[in-house]
């Protein structure tokens, strides 16, 4: 590609040879300085990336390259972080075979942004699960914190709820311990954005509470805006319209001002929600659109899958049956290529519901079964009761009304759950 160089493999053993007698020392201080420019552009990069307001663990410094690639913005972070992947995670490699943890925990938490945004996942636990290793060996209880935490949200993308929470809560007492301000905020929020998500929207609406006090009294204006986000998604599913509205107004206009992209993205998809919700398609359109449009721009898949299904489903709301199904269908592509099972839920629960009203009764049917069982496995109480509310209607048109009726009670038994009314109306 430009400005890069591969080489032939007899030239690459030629060269290997000739480096392999140099003497050791000359090696060595070779090695650093290559290292040492990596985990600086890195640096420079995450900064774009990275999904934390935090930075627990300061890495060790790193000498200033002689030159290093102007990265101006976050497509420019994202696309060398990207050209870049398989020499970063040799440099990983070269420091976990060379000894050096303090080296690895610092290359693998600026590669942690990157690495939740791009996947793949698996990947990413494992090497935050070596960063806290070799933290815990140190002592570095900051850099166990910041390890833990990564390696919860990577538990969070992939759905397991669980052991996002358990992690979290580990990162939370450490920060605690050693009176960590910053980490004990961010972290608040994390674990108050997966209550939300398993449905236990008191505790989450605690947490973000504790969260967002917290960044106000150290100056935190992105873990502010973000707890503020959080709330009004909290609002949001339990109903509370106009108050989703303000707090999404507010996010949105503070992620616009301190020129956070994503995040004013997630805001308009979120307040795109609402609009849908209480009728209003065509702002609700517009805000999905304008989601979206950002979400491309800077290639985060998720979000771009996210932005989909809110389009669909406005589309569905007005009519638009077989683009809805299209775009619903583009979002569930989406999530199974990058492994967010919540996600394909979603995406799943909703094209069942458009095919029920298109009369594609069994082609429902199996999406509807399919979001449920996926709901369950990542323990959204609130997604599994609408999509069983979902199944009893389609059940109560095409099947045996005491199938329909049996579904609506188990989606009613989760609504109580949860104390959601939205969900606990069709089951009633």
């Amino acid at each position: 590609g430009h400005r890069r160089y591969g080489m032939h493999d007899l030239l690459r053993r030629y060269a290997r040879d000739h480096a392999a007698a140099d003497p050791a020392d000359d090696a060595q201080q070779a090695l650093e300085r290559l290292l040492d420019y990596y985990q600086h552009v890195a640096c420079t990069a995450d900064r774009y990336l990275a999904h934390r307001t935090w930075q627990p663990a300061p890495p060790p410094p790193a000498a200033q390259p002689a030159s290093a690639p102007d990265l101006p913005g976050p497509a420019a972070a994202l696309a060398w972080m990207r050209a870049e992947r398989a020499s970063l995670l040799a440099c990983i490699d070269s420091a976990a075979e060379h000894g050096q943890p303090k080296r690895l925990i610092a290359l693998t938490a600026v590669m942690a942004g990157f690495l939740g945004q791009e996947g793949p996942w698996p990947q990413a636990a494992a090497l935050h699960q070596g960063a806290v290793a070799a933290a815990r060996r140190l002592g570095d209880r900051l850099g166990e914190a910041d390890g833990l935490f990564e390696l919860g949200l990577i538990r969070h993308l992939t759905g397991n709820y669980p052991a996002a929470a358990r992690l979290y809560e580990q990162t939370l007492a450490i920060c605690r311990e050693i009176g960590h301000l910053p980490g004990e905020a961010n972290t608040l929020w994390s674990l108050g954005h997966i209550r939300a998500l398993t449905g236990d929207y008191p505790a989450a609406a605690d947490l973000l509470e504790q969260a967002l006090a917290s960044c106000q009294d150290i100056g935190d204006r992105l873990g502010e805006v973000n707890s503020l986000l959080d709330l009004g998604r909290v609002r949001a599913a339990t109903g509370d319209y106009p108050a989703a509205a303000r707090l999404l107004e507010q996010s949105m206009a503070i992620y616009q001002d301190i020129g956070h992209r994503v995040g004013e993205a997630s805001a308009s998809h979120n307040l795109g929600r609402v609009r849908a919700a209480t009728g209003d398609y065509p702002a609700a359109t517009r805000l999905h659109e304008q989601a979206l449009a950002v979400y491309q721009d800077v290639g985060y898949r998720l979000g771009e899958a996210n932005a989909l299904c809110g389009l669909g489903n406005v589309r569905a709301m007005t009519r638009d049956y077989p683009a809805a199904a299209r775009l619903l269908e583009q979002s569930m592509a989406i999530c199974r290529d990058i492994g967010h099972r919540l996600g394909e839920a979603n995406a799943s629960h909703n094209l069942g519901r458009v095919r029920s009203l298109t009369g594609e009764w069994p082609t429902a049917a199996g999406l509807l079964e399919q979001s449920v069982a996926l709901f369950r496995d990542v323990g959204d109480q609130q997604g599994e009761a609408e999509a069983l509310n979902a199944t009893g209607v389609l059940l109560a048109a095409s099947a045996d009304p005491q199938e329909a009726l049996a579904a609506h009670r188990q989606g009613l038994h989760l609504a109580r759950q949860i104390r959601s009314p939205l969900d606990e109306a069709p089951g009633a």
